[in-house]
This record gives C-alpha cells, sequence and structure tokens, in this order.
C-alpha cells in the first residue's frame, strides 16, 4: 500500500527488485513475523529469525532479493515491511513542528540497526497494527514509531564489530582459496571448508555463488577438469586413473564433469588432442 511516500507492505516489497539497493532512498522497517530468511547488508549475507526488528536507513546496500538469495529463503517468510523517504519526512515535519528533533536524529542514521529489549514489544506492536490494514490509526502509529527509534536506547548497530575483529571479505575470499589450493586433487568436505571460513554450510554456499559466479561444486570440478585436460594427452594414462588423481570419486562422474566443462568426453577431447 503506498501512502503519499510511504510504504506498507511484506517481504514481497523487498523482493521486488532484483539489484542490490545501492541506490536506495528508503528508511525501513522490517518486522519479521514468522518464518526465517536471509539478506545481503553490504558484503555480508545475515540471518532473519522471527521476531526481528531490523531499521535500515537511506544509501545503505542491501538485498532482500531472489536473484541473490533464491525465492525459497525469504518467499515463505511473513514480515511486515514499512517504507518511508525524505519527502514524507520532510512534509511530516512541516505539519507537526514538534516532531523537529526526531526528524532531525533520524537524519543522522548511517547503520543499521536491531531492536531488543522494552523497544521491542512497543515497536512490534505500532508495526502489528500499521499492518492491520486501518488507515485511521496509521497517522499516530507513524508517529510513534519514529518517537521510538529517535532513541537509541534499546537499538543495537548490526555492524557492530571492530575492524580488527571482523574478517574483510578479501580475506574471507584468501582463505576459500588457500582451502582449495591446498585439498583440490583430494577429499574436499563442504562442511569443512564452510567452518574453516567461519560460516554455516547454507551461508558458505550463497557466499560463494555470489562472489565467485557459480557453484561450489561446479567450480571445483572445472579446477579438476583442467589438470585432467594436461593428463589425457598422456595415452598411457586410464581414463578412470585420471579421474582419481583429479579429485574425481568415479570415473562416470568425471565423464559428466568434463562434458560439461569442455562439451565433450575426455575420451573425445583426447583423440583430438593426440590427433593434432
Amino acid at each position: 500500500m503506498r501512502h503519499s511516500s510511504y510504504i506498507l507492505g511484506g517481504m514481497e516489497l523487498l523482493m521486488q527488485h532484483a539489484e542490490t539497493q545501492k541506490s536506495n532512498i528508503y528508511w525501513t522497517f522490517v518486522y519479521i513475523r514468522r518464518g526465517r530468511g536471509m539478506y545481503l547488508l553490504d558484503s555480508d549475507l545475515r540471518a532473519l529469525n522471527e521476531g526481528d526488528i531490523i531499521f535500515l536507513p537511506p544509501k545503505l546496500a542491501y538485498s532482500f532479493c531472489s536473484l541473490e538469495l533464491g525465492d525459497e529463503y525469504n518467499a515463505s517468510v511473513d514480515a511486515v515491511v514499512l517504507r518511508f523517504d525524505e519527502a514524507w519526512l520532510s512534509a511530516l515535519g512541516s505539519i507537526f513542528k514538534s516532531l523537529d528533533k526526531v526528524i532531525l536524529k533520524m537524519r543522522t542514521y548511517e547503520d543499521p540497526y536491531s531492536v531488543e529489549g522494552p523497544k521491542w514489544m512497543k515497536m512490534s506492536t505500532v508495526l502489528d497494527g500499521l499492518s492491520s490494514g486501518n488507515p485511521a490509526r496509521e497517522p499516530a502509529l507513524m508517529i510513534e514509531l519514529l518517537d521510538m527509534v529517535s532513541g537509541e536506547r534499546d537499538l543495537v548497530r548490526i555492524l557492530k564489530a571492530s575492524p580488527s575483529e571482523q574478517v574483510t571479505l578479501t580475506q574471507k575470499m584468501e582463505m576459500i582459496d588457500r582451502y582449495i589450493e591446498n585439498n583440490v586433487y583430494g577429499k574436499v568436505s563442504l562442511d569443512e571448508i564452510a567452518s574453516y571460513v567461519g560460516m554455516n554450510r547454507t551461508y558458505f554456499c550463497l557466499f560463494f555463488k555470489k562472489h565467485y559466479g557459480r557453484g561450489f561444486a561446479d567450480y571445483l570440478n572445472d579446477i579438476r577438469v583442467d589438470k585432467a585436460t594436461s593428463l589425457l594427452t598422456d595415452r598411457d594414462k586410464k581414463i578412470a586413473e585420471i579421474a582419481r588423481e583429479c579429485g574425481f570419486k568415479t570415473a562416470p562422474y568425471f565423464t559428466r564433469a568434463f562434458r560439461r566443462s569442455r562439451g565433450m568426453s575426455p575420451a573425445e577431447f583426447r583423440k583430438k588432442a593426440l590427433n593434432r
């Protein structure tokens, strides 16, 4: 529902754009009433849990969209979403002069916050009230919500790790590259590499696909296939032997992976390479 520069809706409101909100102009409240999901905040993949209330200021890069995360992660989440822009905030200030301090405080926020403590109970009630579909109550509830968020008590910065404690995106990718380099032709455990970089299995798979452009298994297989292409020029090596040496459990799996990567079977590649 759009009301003169503010919008009320559910999770689909945050999933309707397929790009990260780098040009975001809205202050956004998200209240997760039921379900669990995920979202991207700058380069960090974060969980949404039942009961969460998060506050995202304008200009902050975030995404709840299906292109990045997959429909299955957020589509079933029951959420209350409220978004409003500077035009609406300015109009409100011109009508209610007593809100000057509240509005000035809103404009100072640059970091994302979660809501906890006693304020969580009050804010969840207000957000539920806004989703009830009673337009007569909306103005009073909106003002109450702004008043609550203008006080920093019970607001906890989501990005609160200090630079010395926070592992950067570059460091995470370097750790992944190092693990792959050391284990690529042996047994590679998805759970083990996820734990190595401090993620759970699901987070790791999503992180890897976002930053490497493809799934972890496909990426690993392509490296192994690259090695296999050089070994296939040795006519004395059997294809099953090459498969094992390159980290493939079985020759049939090696053949499928090789065909996906090179558009031909290992035997066809060998024949073509040796006949040059």
